[in-house]
Parts: structure tokens; sequence; C-alpha cells
């Protein structure tokens, strides 16, 4: 037995002898082959992961009171948008919504609220976004709760002051997410991005304090001047009274680029019911839901819909759906990030494939000029009783470990540029909001896949030329 293995290698090796710089130049295709070719594939594995990724759990789909209107008449995020006046969705068009269509798992409200400023710790900050909710929006959009608790259903019937921010703003006001839970947030009602209607609060204040002071015109007339000098002042303090102070219960992890400019997806949440002045009556208005869906067709989900609003609200009511931002129904950011994801993936791996293919076409030509060199020893072998396709799968074998040990090499090569090429193509994936030098992890096990391939390629081309070799007459090979 262990004479045939040594018969084996000698007549493996000798020949792979004879050859060595052929053979290094096949190495180096295979190599270079391979090793572009694993790349590929670990790049187009995180790309469809971070597609997945998006849609893990179902899709996330907008419902609004609402249609899309005839003619675009802006250029901020609800241009195109009809909402229906007055609105006709309560509280209870959640739940039922949700009944409404069996591709829908759950349904939580939404309404953007005027936060251009808040202030903490004495400091005054400008949040990006935020958003009124309900209890179900974490699950909905698929936020992970790093600390604290996302408010529960009694903060949301009770109207309660409590927020949940993002790790990003927990950072940056408090120093990290678990130094944030318990701080509080003042946030104004809006009453402080109107300022002339600030003054004029303050100044019928002061009117009517001089008038009760002094009475009569003369004491208006006073009333007037001191409001006129002191304006400044009175409007600090309706400023001051137009602040609610929210306290902070949890905070949620940072979402990609991709999914907060795609989805709307804030940096502060509070209940829904929370949002609305003090004072106020509870029926208020819901003019926009989110909800996850199952991978259904966005028209069914919305034939579904209107079917049991018209039933519930009359057939007037509007209704439309889209995937994406509630806020941006003409937006197509989701969509085109899909697309040209997958695009770069399929391109990226079919630019690995062909580079890998050329290299296995130089195993094949080198395999036809062995088997040409080798035909008068191929002859002789034939006459003592070898077969054809065992001299050709013979002639074969050399190609195999070259590819093989290449394919190795490669693999390796791969592992080691993996992170510094997917850096160097972040600048180009940056503005679909896709990073991939953060997903971390080494190469993804897809990546094995090249140098199996590059093995099968290299049998697969060298069978034709080895077979046409080794099946020539046996009296034309003895004459060479």
């Amino acid at each position: 037995m262990p004479n045939s293995i040594a018969t084996a290698l000698k007549t493996v090796l000798l020949p792979l002898a004879r050859r060595p710089l052929r053979l290094v130049l096949q190495l180096i295709t295979v190599v270079v082959g391979t090793g572009a070719l694993a790349l590929a594939l670990g790049v187009s594995s995180r790309l469809d992961g971070f597609v997945a990724k998006l849609d893990s759990g179902g899709r996330r789909i907008a419902i609004a009171n609402a249609s899309l209107s005839s003619s675009d008449t802006g250029t901020s995020g609800q241009a195109g948008i009809e909402w229906q006046n007055p609105p006709i969705f309560t509280a209870e068009d959640a739940p039922a919504l949700k009944s409404a269509s069996q591709a829908i798992r759950e349904v939580s409200i939404v309404n953007n609220i005027p936060w251009d400023r808040i202030q903490s710790g004495g400091k005054a900050w400008r949040v990006r976004r935020v958003l009124a909710s309900d209890e179900r929006h974490a699950e909905v959009m698929g936020l992970r709760v790093v600390a604290g608790s996302f408010f529960g259903g009694a903060d949301v019937a009770e109207g309660n002051r409590v927020v949940a921010i993002s790790e990003a703003a927990a950072k940056s006001l408090y120093g990290g997410s678990a130094e944030a839970l318990g701080k509080t947030i003042g946030a104004d009602r809006g009453i402080r991005n109107n300022r002339n209607v600030v003054i004029r609060v303050a100044a019928a204040q002061a009117a009517r304090s001089g008038a009760a002071a002094g009475g009569g015109a003369a004491g208006g007339g006073a009333a007037n001047a001191i409001a006129a000098r002191r304006g400044s002042g009175f409007a600090s303090a309706a400023l001051q009274s137009a602040i609610e102070t929210f306290t902070v219960v949890a905070v949620y992890a940072d979402a990609t680029d991709l999914e907060r400019s795609a989805y709307g997806i804030p940096d502060m949440i509070v209940p829904w019911t929370a949002a609305r002045q003090r004072g106020r009556a509870d029926n208020a208005a819901v003019r926009t839901l989110v909800a996850r869906a199952d991978a259904a067709s966005l028209e069914k989900i919305g034939a579904d819909l209107r079917v049991d609003v018209a039933r519930r609200h009359g057939t007037e009511a509007k209704v439309m759906v889209w995937e994406g931002d509630p806020a941006r129904p003409q937006s197509d950011l989701l969509g085109r990030a899909r697309n040209a994801l997958s695009d770069f993936s399929a391109l990226a791996q079919a630019l690995g494939g062909l580079i890998l293919a050329i290299a296995c076409f130089g195993i094949a030509s080198g395999i036809a000029v062995e088997a040409a060199d080798r035909s008068r020893e191929t002859a002789i072998r034939r006459a003592l009783g070898l077969t054809v396709l065992r001299s050709a799968v013979g002639f074969c074998v050399d190609g195999i470990l070259t590819a093989l040990a290449g394919g190795l090499l490669g693999l390796g090569l791969a592992a080691l540029f993996y992170d510094p090429v997917a850096l160097a193509l972040d600048p180009y994936l940056s503005s679909l909001g896709v990073d991939l030098g953060s997903l971390g992890g080494g190469l993804p096990l897809r990546a094995l896949l090249a140098p199996l391939g590059g093995v099968l390629a290299a049998f697969l081309f060298s069978l034709a030329p080895a077979y046409r070799s080794a099946s020539g007459p046996i009296a034309d090979g003895l004459k060479e």
C-alpha cells in the first residue's frame, strides 16, 4: 500500500517538477482569480445580508388618512400628499386595520411633533426628528431596547410625559445609555417657533396686569409702555410656560443610516397622547400609522384596508399605503437601495467569476501543452493497458492540484484583504446609507465557494483537451 501511494505521488509530482515556471504562472493566475471571486462573494454576502436584515420580520409600511395629490406642491417631506380634513382615523383604527388584512402583523400610531429644540442639563439642543407613537412602535419598527423599558400601554392611556431616545441621543446628552435613564428633557409645545405670537401674548398679559393696577386709560397706557420695554422678559416667561418635561425611560439601539432615512426612524419617541397640550380633548386626530406586514403586495394590503375603512367610515374616506418613511410617501429610497445593492452584488460576483474562469482556462491550456509533450509516454501506457479515460483523468489531476493549491492561497489572500476592501467600498455605498466596514466579522462562508468552484472549473476545462490528447492513435504517439 505505501508503495502504491509513493508511485501515485511520483506520477503526479514529477511532471509538475519538470515545468516549474509554468506551474508558478498558473498558480499566480489561480490565486488572483480565486481571491477576486472570494472577495466578491464575501462582499455580496454582506450586501445580501444587509438587505435581508432590512426585511427580517416583515416589511415596514405606512398607512395614511390621505391620498396622492394630482400635482407636486413643493419639496418638503409631505409634498404630493393630500390629507383628509377633517381626519377620520382615531386610536381605534389601529387594531381595526390590523384585523383588516391577514398580511399585517401589528399596527402603531405615529404623529410628527415639532421639537426643533430641547433643553437638558441647562443646555439647548437641536433634535433631528421626534415621533409621537404608542407602546407597539418598538415592535413594529424593529427597535432594540438597550437600556430601560419602552413605555407601555398605561403610559399611552394616561398621557404620561415619558420618552424613549436613541443611543446616539443618549451619548450626546448624557454620555451613555445607562446614564440617560431617569433624566429629564424639556421640550416646547411649538410656541417657540413663532416669536411674534409670544411677544403678542406677553404684551396682552402686561396690558391686563397694568389695567388692573392703574385702572382706566392711564393705566392701560402705562401697561403698553411696560410691555414695550419688557417684551423680552415676558416673552421669556411665556416660553418657559410652554416647556414640558419628559423623563427618559428607555434607550434603543441606533438604526443604520439607510433605515433611519428610509423608514423615518426618529431620535426620540413619546406617547402620542402626551404630545398634546394638557386640557385638550382625548380624541385627538390620528393621521398616520405604521405597520409590520408579511411580504405581500402593497396593492393587496391597500385594497383590503380601503374596503375596511369604507365600511367603518364611509366611502369618502381616504387611505393610502406605501413602504418606508411615513412622512415621505413619494420617496423611493428603499427601492433604489435594494436595486443598487442587488446589482452591485451580482456585478461583483460576475467579475470575480470571470477572473477565475480566465485563470482556469490558463490551466486548461497548460494541460493541453503537457499532454502534447507527454504523448509518447501516454502511448506506451495505453499500449500496456491504460484506458483513455484514466489517462485523461491523470492529466486533469495536475490541473486539480494546481487549482486547489492556488485556491487555498487565494482564499487566504482574500481573508487578508477582506476588511480593507469593504472599507474602500464605503464611499461608494455611503450615499445609500450602507456601511460594510461597520458590520464586522471575517470572510463569510459563501467565500468557500471560490476555491471549490476553481477546482471544479479546472477539472471541467482540463478534461476535454486531456481526453483529446490521450485518445489519439497509439502508433502516432509512439512515433513522437
